[in-house]
């Protein structure tokens, strides 16, 4: 994931700017710190590559927030939604039987069996 930091502080000034980076228990780092600094020159940008590695299925919301250093009061937060999907396709498996009741039988029960893969996402 691309985070950038615009420096729009007046001044005219480059300013270093604090990351910090907070992940839900579904992702993590693949490598490096949970906390940057980053040189952003006055009205550019600068940015950083954040890898991250998913343990779970889903919408999973994370926020990266940046502060100003030595500047009071410059501070933003930015939430991103990644949505992870299992590979591979979905596979629907179906089984028919017929369950004939009468008045002296007035339930039935059978049992089903399906073979779930070894290598199955849940979900």
């Amino acid at each position: 994931v691309s985070v950038a930091v615009f420096n729009y502080a007046p001044g005219g000034r480059e300013v270093e700017a604090d990351l910090a980076i907070d992940l839900p228990a579904e992702l993590e780092l693949a490598g490096g710190n949970s906390t940057r600094r980053l040189r952003a020159p006055h009205g550019e940008a600068a940015s950083t590559a954040v890898r991250l590695r998913p343990t779970g299925l889903g919408a999973l919301r994370f926020k990266v927030s940046a502060r100003a250093v030595g500047v009071e009061g410059l501070e933003d937060v930015m939430e991103k939604v990644l949505l992870v999907e299992a590979e591979g396709f979905e596979v629907r498996e179906t089984q028919t039987l017929v369950l004939e009741l009468s008045e002296a039988t007035s339930s039935a029960q059978h049992e089903v069996r399906f073979q779930v893969p070894a290598a199955a996402v849940p979900g």
